[in-house]
């Protein structure tokens, strides 16, 4: 029987593998025909994404004033060198003009336009140019140049076209015809974003097609369930092929809500941007800015996170921590429905494992008591009453969290839930059980006293903490009340007495702080020398070496990111302390970083 039922399976998977064949052979023949016949057509582009690079000559100032900050002559020099061969080798380039790449749709197509200020195309170095005015050259001047390799890689155009026009030289991929039409000035395509950043990329998401959006995410769709037949393998035992179709389950899941997710996203959105600037201060400043559609639910997220209220400000501590952050989102019914999916769908797979592990122990010869079986049904328990919990608090309407590692390297987390009085059952049962395996083999040992469990109750919470004494003392405290659960570590012993503290601080809302996450590292040397910490390298030297740098630090040179919510525009922005530089050449010198340039401008 079992043989026939192996045979049937492999009967199965090859008629799933050839019809999965046929769909993708169907996929390739008919996209590219679909897009050529749209190519036909005299349709408008349209950008939907742009990278954006200022100047060489707007550029290389920055860069050289981040290499001074970074006191590192070598890399500067180095620096300086490959900037002056590359102005040597590529004299036809117009070094005082940006220069981008932009991708294009018509609605059913995409092509890609890349673009750099130039007198002469031909005239490129390294044999490039030659290569260039080698090719075929169509009506519209554009050079057909065929790709190495082209005909044996799985790719649908197999050429660039190259074209000088007035000042500018553009390549273009992705179509069979060039464009006929070109703006004189290749700038216009950057969107005004060199006026704003150095670097940037931005995404027109409002261009992009609903049909292609939403055709593609049906597309990926389809695949997800066909694949599952081939985890049904005959070489696996059926426990092991239970767990990875249950596994599958979660994963499709998962798959299917973020595809859906995506495409609302996508379809809400006017433009995402992400730059790259600096001041002078030296400060580096990292941008992303996202701009909703009026009206849609995206807009409607963003209104509620510009009053939005955090109830756990005192577990955020970014003035006295190593790092902290915090976080306050709404969760609106679609992002409900999207939860709840993925909680469910997780459930079934606790389920399954439970009942897996269950069979093993049992069929388990060598198994003399059931200690095992009975601390992983605990654990279980616990662990599905926790999906409850989070079924609760996203049907609660709100996420907020908050972490800290302070100065004395305790850990602080907790997080907003609702009905969290559930877990207290299964929570003090496991903990029992734990305590009575614990202290058992702790006393077999001979070194019972190096661990303590303990229980206390404050105000409403319940804290199950545990002191281990072997090596370096450590200190674990849970926390858990109806509203709330907590965790914290740490080397000091008043780990717990930080935690009442940080709730108490936290007894009202306040609203979310523009500071979202604080990351200050001039304190991880402090704290290390505090504890007697020691860095574990290759030898004592680099160990030594990394201690050295990091005491150097400057003091409150942080790296910090701030949340600012206007109108439908969410922006992050993180800057990293311009101070830092000094730092990072350090580092950089200590890592003996090499780098090389070699080759000649001529073919």
């Amino acid at each position: 029987m079992s043989g026939d039922r192996s045979q049937m399976r492999q009967i199965c998977q090859h008629r799933l593998f050839h019809r999965f064949t046929v769909i993708l052979l169907a996929c390739g023949i008919v996209f590219p025909a679909v897009q050529a016949v749209a190519q036909s057509r005299a349709e408008e582009w349209q950008t939907v994404a742009v990278f954006s690079m200022i100047s060489t000559d707007e550029g290389a100032p920055l860069i050289r004033q981040a290499v001074t900050a970074m006191n590192h002559p070598g890399l500067a020099d180095m620096l300086a060198d490959m900037e002056k061969t590359q102005r040597e080798a590529f004299v036809t380039l117009d070094f005082s003009q940006p220069k981008g790449v932009v991708c294009q749709t018509n609605g059913r197509s995409f092509r890609f336009l890349a673009f750099a200020a130039m007198r002469d195309v031909t005239a490129l170095p390294y044999g490039i140019g030659k290569m260039i005015a080698d090719c075929e050259v169509n009506r519209d001047g554009w050079y057909k140049m065929p790709l190495s390799n082209a005909g044996q890689l799985p790719i649908m155009y197999q050429n660039v076209y190259v074209k000088q026009q007035g000042n500018w030289a553009y390549a273009c991929y992705g179509v069979t015809q060039p464009p006929k039409e070109l703006p004189d000035d290749a700038a216009i395509l950057l969107e005004g974003l060199p006026q704003e950043y150095p670097v940037a990329l931005r995404f027109n998401c409002a261009v992009l097609p609903k049909s292609l959006v939403n055709g593609y995410a049906a597309l990926a769709k389809t695949f997800l369930p066909m694949a599952k037949a081939f985890l049904q393998m005959p070489q696996m035992e059926d426990s092991e092929s239970q767990m990875a179709l249950a596994s599958f389950d979660l994963f499709t899941a998962v798959a299917k809500e973020t595809i859906d997710q995506l495409v609302k996203f996508v379809n809400e959105t006017e433009t995402i941007t992400f730059g790259l600037s600096g001041n002078a201060d030296n400060d580096l400043i990292m941008t992303a800015k996202l701009i909703a559609k009026p009206g849609t639910d995206m807009a409607g997220d963003l209104a509620l996170m510009a009053d939005c209220t955090t109830g756990l400000i005192g577990f955020y501590r970014p003035d006295e921590a190593i790092y902290s952050q915090i976080t306050a989102t709404p969760i609106q019914a679609y992002d409900q429905a999207y939860c709840t999916t993925i909680l469910t769908a997780t459930e079934k797979l606790i389920d399954d494992m439970t009942d897996n592990v269950r069979k093993g122990l049992e069929r388990d010869n060598n198994l003399t008591d059931f200690d095992g079986l009975e601390g992983m049904e605990k654990v279980m328990s616990l662990v599905k009453q926790s999906v409850h919990v989070l079924q609760q608090t996203v049907g609660a309407g709100k996420f907020d969290f908050a972490e800290s590692i302070t100065a004395d390297f305790t850990t602080l987390m907790a997080v907003k839930i609702a009905g969290g009085n559930v877990l207290l059952k299964p929570g003090n049962e496991l903990y029992d059980f734990a305590h009575l395996m614990m202290a058992q083999q702790l006393a077999d040992d001979g070194i019972a006293q190096m661990v303590i469990l303990e229980r206390e109750t404050y105000k409403d919470f319940l804290f199950w903490t545990i002191d281990v004494s072997i090596s370096l003392p450590r200190h674990y405290v849970f926390g858990l009340s109806d509203s709330m659960f907590v965790y914290a570590q740490g080397f000091a012993p008043s780990v717990l007495d930080t935690v009442k503290e940080a709730i108490d601080r936290s007894s009202k809302p306040v609203p979310v702080p523009k500071e979202i996450m604080v990351f200050a590292p001039d304190k991880i040397g402090h704290a290390m020398k505090t504890f007697g910490l020691d860095i574990i390298a290759n030898g004592i030297d680099e160990g030594q070496a990394v201690m050295d740098i990091m005491n150097t630090i400057p003091e409150n040179a942080k790296i910090v990111v701030t949340q600012e919510v206007e109108d439908n525009t969410l922006t992050w922005a993180t800057v990293f302390d311009g101070k830092l530089w000094p730092t990072i050449g350090r580092i950089w010198k200590a890592s003996g970083f090499r780098l090389q340039i070699s080759g000649t401008p001529e073919s």
